[in-house]
């Protein structure tokens, strides 16, 4: 038996036919072809994660806001190692780096 990949937008859906209570979840189950723990997986996921669509800019806010994060992270990262190999000094919090002069 072939198991149907359903997207999010699906997924939303089935959750909430089954939360709106009108067919038996029993029912709602048989009919996508998804078993009853992978809907409550999905209700949970719902409802843990929910929350992150009324906060301010949304989910895709919060998704920039890790990207801005982790470039930050690897920015650093290739400071930390111009500084431990010498290629740097001064500067380096800045929006410049100095090299260090030739000896």
């Amino acid at each position: 038996m072939n198991k149907k990949k359903y997207k999010a937008k699906e997924r939303l859906i089935i959750v909430l036919e089954g939360i709106k209570g009108n067919v038996s979840l029993g029912e709602l189950c048989n009919q996508y072809g998804i078993s009853q723990q992978t809907y409550y997986n999905w209700r949970d996921r719902l409802l843990s994660e929910g929350s992150k669509i009324f906060s301010y800019g949304g989910v895709d806010r919060e998704k920039d806001v890790l990207k801005q994060e982790g470039s930050c992270l690897n920015r650093n990262s290739l400071r930390f190692c111009f500084i431990q190999k010498g290629l740097v000094t001064h500067g380096v919090y800045g929006s410049t780096w100095e090299v260090p002069p030739k000896t």
